[in-house]
């Protein structure tokens, strides 16, 4: 499970090292799609912000998952704390403590409870005062788990790993090395693909790897020529037969004050960049914006979920707050 070890290299540099906890959390489609294959759960991430003690959740099962690369006893103890003190053991019988990376205390004679050595190296505690397990797991005890999976189920989880672990790995990687420092931040898209209403994984997998792509592409321009594709997208023609988001030209230079030449600089760093269709062309008035990956245009479909969503287009591309699709 080469790709595993390798995920949690990059996560445990970008938390333990560079101190973006966050990283995490674009970690947490990848392992509940993982679990679903694997066990059968319907486990989904959770969209509220700062929620307590669980980052996926499966009601019909009663099965609740914290997902961190903190390893220690005492993110352990504050875990279950806090599932605790919001009574979540009411509505889940089972916290599962995944560490994206390896546990670093043996299991705890008490406090919180007594652990024992179960499965695949892992630790549980049954709390039988309040009727729910815990189990401690880390990346390898999982790499031994997916081994003794049955002959279907292991070539399941496999070929899940392999399809969809390099997409994730470049997510933890971007914000790290090639991004802009500070310009990008970690995204999941979750809300997003949601929305796109994907029936198979490979198809998400497929628009996140397109979004990071985008992404990419909109960090590389200047702050102005962000700001200028995002006027054109408020300068928009009612009436288009494009495929793609037709602006009128006069609009936006006139919104912006912009000379004739810097109009058309702005113009050529946006075609440099694919942004624009160049066929659709019409004189020097109307242009259609537009970003193409594996076929689909992604930028009438991203402002139109912005519109139905109430999000900040502006925000999206001129910040590129991708993490605003999670």
């Amino acid at each position: 499970m080469k790709g595993l070890s390798l995920l949690q290299y990059y996560v445990r540099f970008s938390s333990n090292k560079l101190g973006l906890h966050s990283i995490n959390k674009l970690c947490e489609p990848f392992f509940a799609e993982l679990f679903n294959r694997m066990y059968g759960f319907k486990l989904k991430t959770i969209e509220k912000k700062n929620y307590p003690a669980i980052d996926l959740k499966d009601k019909k099962n009663r099965y609740a998952v914290q997902i961190t690369s903190n390893g220690s006893k005492a993110k352990l103890d504050r875990t279950v704390r806090a599932f605790e003190d919001n009574k979540m053991h009411d509505d889940y019988d089972t916290l599962l403590h995944f560490i994206i990376g390896e546990k670093r205390f043996n299991p705890p004679a008490k406090n919180p409870y007594p652990f024992k050595r179960g499965e695949h190296d892992g630790y549980f505690a049954d709390v039988e005062e309040k009727n729910y397990q815990i189990i401690v797991q880390d990346i390898n005890d999982l790499i031994l788990a997916i081994d003794a999976l049955d002959d279907d189920e292991l070539s399941a989880a496999r070929n899940y790993i392999n399809g969809a672990i390099n997409v994730y790995i470049d997510l933890i990687k971007k914000p790290l090395y090639n991004f802009v420092p500070g310009l990008v931040s970690p995204f999941n898209a979750e809300s997003y693909l949601a929305y796109c209403k994907f029936e198979e994984i490979n198809d998400k997998i497929n628009e996140l790897r397109a979004l990071k792509q985008l992404a990419d592409t909109l960090a590389n321009l200047p702050k102005q020529t962000r700001l200028f594709l995002w006027h054109a997208t408020q300068a928009v023609e009612k009436k288009t037969s494009y495929n793609g988001v037709e602006f009128n030209a006069a609009t936006v230079s006139g919104r912006l004050e912009l000379s004739s030449e810097e109009f058309f600089t702005e113009i050529s760093r946006l075609e440099h960049a694919d942004l624009i269709d160049k066929d659709a062309r019409e004189g020097e008035n109307r242009f259609v914006l537009q970003y193409y990956v594996n076929g689909e245009e992604m930028l009438k479909y991203l402002h139109k979920y912005c519109i139905a969503k109430n999000i900040s287009f502006e925000d999206l591309i001129g910040k590129i707050s991708f993490n605003l699709l999670n």
